[in-house]
């Protein structure tokens, strides 16, 4: 899964930065402010099965020289790994 972020300039849409999120990470809110973009996400602990992600983290982005670049990783807590 990634994240892509779009600009418009003179009615044209182009991309500003796309990044990898993971091909297992789940996302559960996204919003954008001041320019940057924060997201809700369920990602994998060390001991978490492929399947089943259990932290409980915000991730935020900014947009910086053409790229998407992480700017903060908070571990918010943990949920219950849901059965495969």
């Amino acid at each position: 899964m990634c994240l892509a972020v779009v600009s418009g300039d003179d009615g044209a849409v182009k991309n500003a930065g796309t990044v990898a999120l993971g091909d297992r990470t789940r996302v559960r809110a996204i919003s954008i402010e001041d320019g940057g973009v924060t997201l809700e996400v369920l990602s994998h602990g060390e001991s978490d099965p492929m399947c089943c992600p259990s932290e409980l983290r915000v991730w935020t982005y900014a947009v910086t020289g053409g790229e998407l670049i992480r700017t903060g990783d908070e571990l918010v807590g943990t949920v219950e790994p849901e059965e495969p």
